[in-house]
């Protein structure tokens, strides 16, 4: 088919990129932020607007500025419809996130099932397919960057404590480092604990879990056991989605 445009609309990022012979070529970035104040499309996606478009959003309003570009004929907003060959009779599909969507296709694109995919990112979700390719659902916590956001907006003396890759000592000797072992030691046993959770459910002591998202370095690094996906993972689902739809 020809080249086709493929957008991961998050609600901090938005990935871009050109689906080509089944894989993302041309990747780039922007700030979510820019699709949603109104203004024309980014000249940097306008320039495709010769192309279809296939695209996973959590972001409305961004969503409305792509079709403003695309004609309704050329581009496939991701939902559950468009994909055939996963059973999602487990669960409301309609509530399922079009990343979350993206995330299943691509995951059962690298792995046969079962499978579980991680993604961290803004949210760290969780999504689960069974052996017979039944989407089971999952889980949603915050990820990282809100939680330390949170814990700064809603208390008066608390900062905001950045973002590092080290695993932190498990007793903080100060404030920034109670925060750090609160956080990431904490998410690392929220999502040891769900994982564990959600292989005995399975039966499948060993399933595999595919870590994605622009934080997924730190739970890799934590977790050797999970299976790395490259940066373009979701926009991988986004392509295959988009392939057989447009």
């Amino acid at each position: 088919m020809n080249d086709l445009l493929v957008v991961n609309i998050g609600n901090t990022r938005t990935q871009v990129g050109v689906w080509r012979s089944r894989a993302v070529h041309d990747m780039f970035m922007m700030p979510t932020a820019v699709l949603q104040q109104g203004a024309p499309c980014p000249a940097a996606i306008a320039r495709y607007s010769n192309l279809s478009c296939s695209v996973a959003s959590v972001v409305p309003a961004a969503t409305e500025r792509l079709c403003e570009v695309f004609p309704a004929n050329r581009i496939c907003v991701v939902s559950p419809e468009h994909i055939v060959d996963v059973d999602f009779s487990a669960v409301r599909a309609a509530t399922v996130g079009a990343d979350r969507l993206a995330n299943i296709v691509a995951g059962l694109h690298m792995l046969p099932p079962p499978v579980i995919v991680l993604d961290c990112g803004t949210a760290i979700t969780l999504e689960v397919v069974d052996s017979r390719r039944r989407f089971l659902g999952g889980a949603i916590l915050p990820g990282r960057e809100m939680m330390r956001r949170a814990l700064s907006a809603q208390t008066a003396q608390l900062p905001y404590v950045p973002l590092t890759h080290l695993e932190p000592d498990a007793v903080g000797n100060d404030t920034i480092r109670a925060i750090c072992s609160g956080v990431d030691s904490g998410v690392l046993g929220a999502v040891e604990r769900l994982v564990a959770r959600t292989r005995a459910d399975l039966s499948a002591p060993d399933v595999p879990v595919i870590a994605a998202g622009g934080d997924a370095r730190y739970f890799k690094k934590a977790f050797p056991s999970f299976v790395e996906a490259s940066e373009t993972f979701t926009l991988i689902g986004v392509g295959l989605i988009g392939q057989a739809c447009l």
